[in-house]
């Protein structure tokens, strides 16, 4: 068994999330957030509208009647196999951070049910099999059915506000340089007849003292333990390892615990399937503060990210 421990330096890549978390909806609708839902029936998350049967917006923090106006909430996630949108606003020491954007028609139908998990990690496998074969313009779901893929959504608008205001437009993506880097910044984004908003947010602090240790080798990994100085607040460490790109499927581990644990452990019946052909190819890890809105169409999922590259 080898060991390898090398301190992580600093980079900016993208990533993805892991799952709200919910309870029972008194009011007969969907699963909700544990918030008050002042809907009838409405099938909402955390609706602070007007108890009105024809709203049929969800939450979190649906902030009318059928408004089609959404507020993301702070520590929220996606679960992953609804997730619609994805926001990323990525710093880096004290330059002005970067932003990306993507956001989609439907979630991705291939997706299913983590195979195995424990407290801090979920191992997903693709689940279509080979029989399943489509035409060029369809996709395999998680049925082995031949369904429509997902459709970047058009005309969509960002502004973002901190010192100065900045709107951004674009079909289907979008990504840009903010001007300056400021302590913290309100978003509102429109796409689909929607739009999701979000107070006040920040991004984490940089992280001291991370180091990722290997515990075997990338062709037979047996564990990779990640440590970092403690840090205070709601923050989290997170990270998602996908299956070696030689096999070019949406196989992967992805792990997150609260920043304030200073460590991660990924067992290597997580990794292990991964590391096929050429190895394992651990991507680094993120320092993330979430946020999340659940829309008629799925979620919304915006990050305030710092990103690590592995010294693996």
């Amino acid at each position: 068994m080898v060991a390898a421990k090398i301190p992580m330096g600093l980079w900016f890549l993208t990533a993805v999330a892991l799952a709200c978390s919910e309870a029972e909806d008194p009011d007969g609708g969907t699963p909700r957030d544990a918030a008050v839902d002042g809907g009838v029936a409405d099938g909402g998350l955390l609706d602070s509208g007007p108890p009105d049967a024809s709203d049929s917006g969800v939450g979190p923090g649906d902030t009318g009647v059928g408004d089609g106006a959404y507020l993301a909430v702070p520590g929220q996630r996606c679960d992953q196999r609804t997730r619609v949108a994805l926001l990323e606003i990525s710093g880096s020491g004290n330059f002005p951070p970067n932003f990306a954007l993507t956001w989609d028609d439907r979630p991705a139908p291939w997706l299913t049910s983590p195979e195995s998990s424990d407290s801090s990690c979920f191992f997903h496998r693709y689940p279509v099999s080979p029989n399943c074969t489509c035409s060029p313009s369809q996709v395999c779901d998680a049925n082995d059915q031949c369904v429509d893929p997902p459709q970047p959504v058009p005309g969509l608008s960002i502004t973002i506000r901190g010192s100065a205001t900045e709107t951004f437009t674009g079909d289907g993506s979008l990504y840009g340089s903010l001007m300056a880097n400021d302590p913290s910044y309100s978003l509102e984004v429109k796409g689909a007849g929607l739009t999701v908003t979000l107070g006040d947010s920040s991004l984490p602090p940089e992280l001291n003292n991370l180091e990722d240790s290997l515990i075997g080798t990338l062709e037979a990994p047996d564990g990779l333990h990640i440590s970092w100085d403690s840090v205070a607040g709601s923050s989290r460490l997170y990270t998602s390892v996908p299956i070696n790109h030689h096999v070019g499927t949406p196989t992967f581990t992805e792990c997150d615990v609260p920043a304030s644990s200073g460590q991660l452990h990924i067992d290597g019946a997580m990794l292990r399937p991964l590391a096929v052909i050429t190895g394992l190819e651990f991507q680094g890890v993120q320092h993330v503060n979430f946020a999340a809105a659940e829309l008629p169409g799925g979620c919304f999922e915006i990050r305030f990210t710092r990103v690590y590259p592995p010294s693996l």
